[in-house]
């Protein structure tokens, strides 16, 4: 998983995170100043504003949550797809132990991803609890790169190792 995703993604729940309480601070304010305000009556108009201040809060809080989860799973992505295609490890109790984490936990993990379609051409065998990575259709009718571009890497889109051109060297995808 490239970085700058992790990035960004993190960088957008920070600011909705920030936004959310800046948001929560301003309309318990305005509810405090509704309440013991003798200038200002509590009527249908003071009331809805609030209450459309606090739905706003609550989204923005909620977003920055669900942010931060998405970074750790895709932390967490990167880390899987390290370990199954650059580290070579299939077992799911060597990845488990690897991530100082209980086979089960990984084992239901890698079934997420792999029903999310995060992993391609990757399966869990339950039986053996291992991870199965299958072989890549071959792709026909590809253009052929000039010189020029072939020397150009990019990270793999199925694994995320990094420097890679034409075809990926530790999972065989085709890298564009």
């Amino acid at each position: 998983m490239n970085n700058s995703v992790i990035k960004a993604r993190r960088t957008a729940g920070i600011v909705c995170s920030v936004i959310g309480y800046v948001l929560a601070t301003f309309t318990f304010l305005m509810f405090i100043i509704t309440v013991t305000s003798e200038d200002v009556a509590m009527d249908g108009v003071a009331v809805g504003v609030i209450l459309t201040f606090l739905a706003f809060t609550l989204l923005f809080i909620w977003l920055g949550m669900k942010m931060k989860a998405q970074v750790k799973r895709l932390r967490r992505f990167s880390n899987y797809s390290n370990l199954i295609f650059v580290g070579n490890i299939k077992s799911i109790n060597e990845i488990a132990a690897s991530m100082n984490i209980l086979p089960h936990i990984a084992k239901k993990e890698l079934q997420r991803m792999v029903g999310d379609g995060f992993l391609l051409n990757v399966a869990i065998d339950v039986k053996n609890n291992v991870v199965v990575v299958k072989e890549k259709p071959v792709v026909v009718n590809v253009r052929q790169q000039t010189p020029l571009t072939s020397n150009i890497t990019t990270d793999c889109i199925s694994c995320g190792a990094s420097g890679q051109t034409n075809q990926c060297e530790y999972c065989g995808s085709v890298v564009k």
